[in-house]
């Protein structure tokens, strides 16, 4: 994972320098410096480099989270990633105010923020170690081992780094299995992992193990493997469905029908402010429960408040000009956010380390983060031409596809808490 996030890294380098060569100053004909306005086509350049490694950061950062931290606290460690998330758009929103740089002489600085954060992050990535997982995926116990006495801070002979690499060894070798069995000991072990010459006692060594994992094409895997079919139908459902909840149509054009519902300019700034601050808030409480509540209660309360608040803003929207109008706007889209921020926004993100096989997390991750980003532009593609149609029930469409959504919750997502990945492909390949 280190090698990829070093050249993603790299790639943000490279869009940050051509953004910020794009907003250079240049020299005035009556002297002095002025911001330019003529390197339309480097910004556009620059702002695509950047988003290459915006997508591979999506799909890399999330599922190296989940590969690096102990079951019990895969959930809150995978949510940091919405939490920068979140943390970056308020930072971004606060400032482009019209007080800070979002004017026409101070854009430029702004534009130019992206490099100095480009090369923070290629600097910090040599205190990164490597994912253990990836190294049990590719036969190294050793360094497996190794990464997980530096991640735990315990011993190597500690039973919960041994129990955990025996976990990341079985799920391995389930990756190879349609039908996987019960997690074992070798019956010649007489503790869990105790190492020889590179070797493990509990029934693998690195010779039984696969040099290089399997290649295989993951939509070919899903046809064979029922786990890896599974994991693929749930995280790519749950990546679409994030979208067509309309939670990015409440972020983009919340001010417009703000300020068609009366609200002043200044109101609905800091209204735009205020939003994306308590989404910060809101992940940040996410992050705490994510290890308590489990997974699917709180995307599954987060999606029935996300219904609550698009019939709340659906009343507004249609009901212009009454005195209560502007309020009851505020809440609902406050409320839409709030809720979305609960469950909808980190959990999608966090089941694909979780759901897939060593050997797939990756083909997986990336399968969906490229369904989640594709929904994302078809929403917003659509979305003012909804409004042009429906007017003030633009957003009951995102209701009709959060209803089922939640059933689906209910009965096919299950419950990944506390639990190891050996154990999820079992109860996934016996569902």
């Amino acid at each position: 994972r280190k090698p990829f996030l070093l050249w993603n890294s790299m790639i943000f380098v490279v869009g940050g320098l051509l953004e910020a060569a794009s907003a250079y100053p240049e020299c005035t004909p009556t002297g002095g410096w002025a911001p330019c306005t003529s390197r339309v086509g480097t910004l556009i350049v620059g702002r695509a480099v950047s988003g290459i490694a915006c997508g591979g950061a999506t799909v890399v950062v999330p599922m190296y989270l989940g590969e690096i931290s102990p079951a019990h606290l895969r959930g809150t460690v995978g949510t940091l990633n919405q939490l920068t998330m979140v943390a970056g758009m308020l930072l971004a929103q606060v400032l482009g105010l019209p007080s800070v740089l979002g004017t026409v002489s101070a854009w430029p600085l702004m534009v130019a923020l992206v490099l100095p954060i480009a090369f923070l992050q290629l600097l910090l990535l040599p205190v990164l170690l490597e994912s253990p997982r990836w190294y049990a995926m590719y036969g190294n116990e050793t360094m497996a081992e190794e990464q997980l006495v530096l991640l735990r801070e315990k011993p190597p002979d500690d039973d919960e780094i041994q129990e955990e690499l025996l976990c990341m060894v079985s799920a391995v070798q389930t990756s190879h299995d349609v039908n996987p069995g019960p997690l074992s000991r070798s019956s010649s072990a007489s503790s869990i992992g105790s190492f020889s010459n590179g070797s493990a006692s509990y029934g693998f060594s690195n010779d039984s193990l696969p040099l290089t994992p399997r290649q295989e094409p993951i939509l070919r895997a899903a046809a064979t493997n029922p786990a890896v079919r599974k994991a693929l139908y749930i995280t790519i459902s749950m990546m679409i469905l994030q979208q067509l909840s309309g939670i990015n149509n409440a972020f983009n054009f919340s001010s417009t029908f703000l300020s068609q519902n009366g609200i002043d300019a200044a109101t609905v700034t800091v209204v735009a402010v205020l939003m994306n601050l308590g989404n910060v808030l809101i992940t940040l409480t996410s992050a705490w429960l994510m290890d308590i509540a489990g997974r699917k209660p709180l995307i599954l309360g987060s999606t029935l408040g996300m219904c609550i608040a698009i019939l709340m803003l659906t009343v507004a929207l249609t009901n212009p000009g009454q005195a209560w109008t502007a309020p009851f706007a505020v809440l609902a889209v406050v409320s839409f956010v709030g809720s979305f921020g609960v469950g909808m926004g980190p959990v999608p993100w966090l089941y694909p380390a979780e759901l897939f096989p060593p050997d797939k997390v990756a083909a997986g991750s990336s399968f969906s983060a490229i369904c989640n980003w594709l929904a994302n532009f078809a929403v917003g593609l659509v979305f003012l031409p909804l409004a042009s149609t429906f007017g003030g029930l633009c957003f009951l469409p995102f209701l009709l596809v959060l209803l089922p959504f939640a059933a689906f919750l209910v009965t096919k997502v299950p419950e990944t808490r506390g639990k190891t990945v050996h154990q999820i492909l079992a109860e996934l390949a016996a569902s």
